[in-house]
């Protein structure tokens, strides 16, 4: 029988095997003070006057053989502290194909600096599209309401349980629980994935976002700084604000859903009273069928203790989804599709090739494009603000270079860091089209070694 504590990776070898209640989770994810990367800004968007925005742009790989584009987050010096929250988040929760993916990051301590690179979403948010649809008589097709919902549903039951959600063990033993408390409709991002020929949901902006690993490290450490409330976007704040668990996020997607089918922008709620009401019996809208309405109607149930899971939500949704009969979606590819009289519309390419191809990028001078004042904010810092779409329809699909890792990586605590099979770490120097970053190395990226722990007091999540 082994020793008490021989696998205890900060104890070195000969160290006591933990309690199996309480198994340490070693991560291969390690935070850098500097990018891999030599990332080359194409375009400023600005600071917008977000909580936690230290400022957004749109940026790309230097000497990237297939000349893709990305999206830079920067943090403001303030936030500094949320930073390895958000960015263990992302690389935790990277393999699935539902959140969006971080390809590159750095934090700089010294200088309190901070940026991570993400996947661009060419079909814009829900919010962009709730905006189209007030201005016209435009609804979205049923049938991607239905896919959008199965999806964000089966995003929930990875955050909260995991690649093995059915296995409580599992669960309790190997996964970090994650919950939102911020799902809105500018944070549900979409993108034309050609490869299943649909547009598809990706989860964005982990700001608020606490996980079970986290709470317990700062309780401990810096218990000032804990947050037991939900974050508050007004109008989709669940019943049971200010508290919140797996039950609140499931809240939010719902609502996400009914207001995308019904154009709301500012859903009603108790602490929104100024906000547009909704059908509680029929939050779809009666343009929608009733199965849809009937499975939306369960999610918002007002007990969060009578509220569904996301896997027993998934498996209703995917079951009633496969017996409803609806008609065909001619054109999968856009929001919309056609109306009578309209022509096809082209969809996005995948790769749109960029100025150091021949391609031609859309002229935004003196044009705002369209980025929210408060995109990637914290409503925990800036409450009480009506904000706008995070992204507009100029922006580009390029797939990101991360890998999928493995599923054994997964359980191990989120798997290493993609490697790019293509180019060295340049460092961040030289000359390319675009204004270069601000941060010029010629040396490897200093990184500390992350470790997960789950508490054996963390109960098995929704």
């Amino acid at each position: 029988m082994p020793r008490k504590g021989a696998n205890d990776p900060r104890k070195g070898k000969g160290a006591s095997e933990p309690p199996k209640s309480t198994p340490p989770l070693r991560s291969d994810f390690k935070y850098q003070d500097r990018p891999r990367r030599h990332w080359i800004i194409v375009q400023e968007f600005g600071q917008n006057g977000g909580g936690c925005n230290g400022g957004v742009a749109k940026v790309e790989i230097k000497d990237d053989p297939v000349d893709r584009f990305f999206f830079e987050k920067r943090f403001d010096a303030n936030v500094m502290f949320l930073v390895h929250k958000e960015v263990g988040l992302l690389n935790q929760l990277g393999d699935w194909p539902g959140v969006v993916k971080m390809v590159d990051h750095f934090i700089d301590e010294k200088n309190k600096k901070a940026s991570v690179y993400m996947e661009y979403c060419d079909a814009g948010d829900l919010e962009k599209v709730i905006q189209d649809s007030r201005k016209g008589t435009r609804q979205v097709h049923e049938r991607k309401i239905w896919q959008w919902l199965i999806e964000l549903m089966d995003t929930l039951v990875y955050m909260h349980r995991g690649p093995e959600p059915e296995n409580d063990r599992k669960v309790l033993m190997y996964w970090n629980s994650v919950y939102h408390r911020d799902i809105k409709p500018g944070n549900i991002l979409l993108k034309t994935d050609h490869k299943a020929g649909r547009v598809v949901t990706k989860m964005a902006d982990f700001g608020c976002s606490v996980s079970a690993h986290w709470t317990h490290m700062v309780k401990r450490d810096k218990p000032e700084q804990v947050s037991m409330t939900s974050a508050l976007t007004p109008g989709y704040d669940p019943p049971e604000h200010p508290e919140y668990s797996g039950a609140t996020d499931v809240w939010q997607v719902a609502l996400v859903i009914a207001c995308t089918c019904s154009s709301i922008i500012a859903p009603w709620s108790k602490q929104w009273p100024k906000g547009q009401r909704w059908d509680k019996a029929a939050p779809a809208g009666r343009k929608y069928s009733q199965k849809l309405n009937k499975i939306l109607a369960w999610c918002l149930t007002e007990d969060q203790t009578r509220r569904p899971k996301p896997l027993e939500i998934s498996k209703r949704a995917k079951a009633d989804y496969a017996s409803i009969n609806l008609p065909p979606d001619n054109d999968p590819m856009v929001i919309f599709g056609r109306e009578v009289g309209q022509a096809v519309q082209t969809p996005q390419p995948a790769f749109s090739p960029g100025p150091a191809f021949g391609g031609q990028q859309p002229n935004f001078q003196g044009q705002r494009p369209g980025l929210d004042p408060h995109a990637f904010s914290d409503p925990e810092i800036q409450r009480m603000e009506n904000r706008g779409g995070q992204y507009n329809d100029f922006v580009q699909d390029h797939r990101s270079p991360m890998p999928m890792a493995s599923m054994n990586g997964i359980l191990h605590g989120g798997g290493a860091y993609p490697a790019y099979p293509f180019e060295p770490w340049y460092g961040l120097s030289g000359n390319a089209p675009g204004r270069p970053h601000d941060y010029f190395s010629g040396r490897e990226p200093e990184v500390t070694q992350h470790f997960l722990i789950i508490p054996d007091s963390e109960a098995i999540p929704d």
